[in-house]
Order: structure tokens, then C-alpha cells, then sequence
């Protein structure tokens, strides 16, 4: 059991499945909450839920139509210790459908320490009909034989009746042969062959991206200007939330994209970029911040209701929420004041109010 606590005469349990192997390796162990009521001399049973956004990192999670799962849900959740990886699980419904296979025995890492997750696509890489995921996440100290840029590719092929495969070969070649290992460029890779070198101009870096782009999986486009200076950020805004958006930035011969949430805001010329994600009861705001042509994290939010599955609602009628800002608990008021600390959001321009254009428009533009 992990805690427990009474409200209103509604008695609330957690506890953690017990998986041996998992308890005694690098896996994160599903949590459940159990909640009785008051019966007389006894406890009535009201429910028991596996509590899905417990230890989840928002920017590893997406629901998404899996060939052929189904509709379902990857969660990303955080490592259990600091040797250990995080663990992908596939769910659907309520219910595990399967715990992706780690890089390395018992999800351990043998070198590099998980930072978080810089994208997620889903898409039939191979053409067999089935969907492939592909997940980048970034570590720290890879060690020797490590990206030096600490980036690290899987690339996984989902197939009836079947648990979810690590390519292992395939995920190598991405991390060893692409200097620069990005969701388009490694995308491109699987389907073509075609290693990005560098580039002469921003105007050939983003022709070669939006190559990648030509699948429907986009919205739109635009040149957006983020960061100081003369070279223009490309945005790819994502059909669905899944996709999300993608900030591409262009800067000595190579780019960098990174992919958020589609509900985003920038402070134009100023380097940053505020980004909003949020799934049951759970909500974030990431900012992230323009240094060497890179986006990177800056400071990070997260609230909710992080101390049960379900939302409880306050005497006035308020959803009681936790508040955190870069992991130092905070009440709301001090939530906002960090926030605005770093972030001028009546300033910032709103994803919502970008004019997206075509492919092709942008494309003309960039000869």
C-alpha cells in the first residue's frame, strides 16, 4: 500500500501491483486506487481503477490509432530510479495491453541517465500494414560508443496477435548513421534510405523537411521568428494532438526540431515558447527557451489532481488541485507568479491565431 486517506466517508487506497520481476527490476509498477465508503460496521467496495497518469510524463503520452490495436494510449512514465529507463506501456481502455521491451535487460541503463522524451511518431515505416512507433528520447552521459548529443532512437513494429517488437537492428542504425537524429530525418531514413548531411542555407534545410511532411499528418505551416536573429523557426502544425506540433530551427549547417503540444504560445524575438499538455486531471506547461539554435526546456509546471485518479471537488465547488513548479511544491498563486516570472503570457502570440499555410505555399516561399 502506498497511502490512504478518508473524505466525505469515501476511503481512498493506493497500491502497487505486485510484479516480482518488475518490482525488483527498473520497470515502473502499475498503481491502483481502491475507494470504500462507510457501512454500518463495515466498508462498502465502490471501485477500483488502475490510475494511468500516476508517475506519467505528459510529453511521452499519446493516444492514437494502432494498427492493430486499436484506439489506444502510450504512456510515458518516469524512471524509478535513477539507473533505471523509463517504461512505455500501451493501454486501452483501462487495462495494459502491453509494456514496451526496454533498450536493455530489466530496463536498466548501463550508461546515460533519461531526461525525457523528444518525440513520438507513429506511422507503417516498413509498408507491412502495421504501425510503427518511433520514439526519441534524450539521456545524459551515453558513455563511450553514446550520441554525443545524448539522443537516443527505438523504433518499435506493432503486428496482429503479436507484443510489440523492439527493432533493435533497425534502432542502432538510426543512432550510429544519422548525424542528425530527428523525427523527420529518422522518418525519412526508414522510408528511404536517405541520411541528412548538412545543409548550405535554412531555405535547403526546410525544402528537406517538409519532404517528410507530404503524409496529410499536418495541418499547416509557417515561419515563425522566436528566436533573435535573422534565420526563421519552421512551424509544422499537426493534424491531431498526437502529431503535435513541431518547431524546426536551422543553425550552422543543421536543424533541430522539437515536438510539443499544438497548445503553445511564443514571445517573438525573445526565445521562448510556452507549451500546454494535459490528460486525465493531469495538466503541464512546459517553457522552453532558444540557446545555440537549440529549443530546449527552461522551467516546467505541472497541477492537477496528482493525488488521485479521480478529481476532487472542494466545498466551493472547486477541483482541489496540486501545484508544482520545476518539482518545489507551490500553492496556486505562487504557481502563477512563477510563471510569470519567466513567461510574459499577455505578450505572447497563441498558436490559435498563427495564419497556417500549405506545404506548398511554404515551399515557394523558401526558394
Amino acid at each position: 500500500m502506498l497511502d490512504a486517506f478518508e473524505q466525505k466517508g469515501v476511503y481512498t487506497v493506493h497500491y502497487r501491483e505486485v510484479i516480482p520481476e518488475k518490482v525488483s527490476q527498473g520497470w515502473h509498477v502499475p498503481v491502483y486506487e481502491v475507494t470504500l465508503r462507510r457501512n454500518g460496521d463495515g466498508y462498502r467496495f465502490c471501485a477500483n481503477r488502475l490510475w494511468s497518469q500516476k508517475d506519467m510524463l505528459l510529453d511521452g503520452t499519446r493516444a492514437a490509432t494502432v494498427t492493430p490495436y486499436g484506439f489506444v494510449t502510450l504512456y510515458t512514465y518516469e524512471p524509478v530510479s535513477k539507473e533505471a529507463d523509463a517504461t512505455f506501456v500501451i493501454e486501452r481502455d483501462k487495462h495494459i495491453l502491453w509494456t514496451l521491451p526496454g533498450w536493455t535487460p530489466g530496463n536498466m541503463r548501463e550508461a546515460g541517465v533519461f531526461e525525457g522524451v523528444e518525440g513520438i511518431s507513429f506511422g507503417d515505416y516498413d509498408e507491412d500494414g502495421s504501425t510503427d512507433i518511433l520514439i526519441l528520447c534524450r539521456y545524459s552521459s551515453l558513455g563511450e560508443g553514446g550520441r554525443p548529443d545524448g539522443l537516443e532512437a527505438r523504433l518499435y513494429h506493432c503486428r496482429k496477435d503479436e507484443e510489440p517488437e523492439l527493432d533493435i537492428g533497425m534502432s542502432r542504425q538510426l543512432n550510429e548513421k544519422l548525424p542528425m537524429l530527428t523525427l523527420s530525418g529518422a522518418a525519412q531514413y526508414l522510408r528511404t534510405g536517405r541520411i541528412w548531411e548538412k545543409f548550405s542555407s535554412y531555405q535547403e534545410a526546410y525544402r528537406t523537411v517538409l519532404d517528410e511532411a507530404a503524409n496529410g499528418n499536418y495541418k499547416g505551416f509557417a515561419l515563425l521568428k522566436i528566436e533573435e536573429g535573422r534565420t526563421p523557426e519552421l512551424l509544422m502544425m499537426g493534424a491531431d494532438e498526437q502529431t503535435g506540433a513541431r518547431i524546426v530551427s536551422y543553425h550552422d549547417g543543421v536543424v533541430e526540431e522539437k515536438q510539443i503540444s499544438r497548445s503553445f504560445s511564443y514571445l517573438t524575438r525573445l526565445n521562448l515558447v510556452c507549451a500546454k499538455r494535459g490528460k486525465g486531471g493531469v495538466y503541464e506547461e512546459n517553457i522552453y527557451m532558444f540557446s545555440g539554435g537549440k529549443l530546449g526546456l527552461a522551467q516546467h509546471g505541472i497541477y492537477g489532481s496528482l493525488d488521485s485518479a479521480v478529481t476532487i471537488i472542494g466545498s466551493d465547488g472547486k477541483p482541489v488541485y496540486s501545484y508544482f513548479w520545476d518539482d518545489a511544491p507551490v500553492n496556486e498563486k505562487g504557481y502563477a507568479d512563477a510563471k510569470a516570472f519567466i513567461y510574459d503570457t499577455p505578450r505572447a502570440e497563441q498558436a490559435s491565431d498563427i495564419k497556417l499555410k500549405s506545404r506548398e505555399k511554404i515551399l515557394r516561399g523558401l526558394k
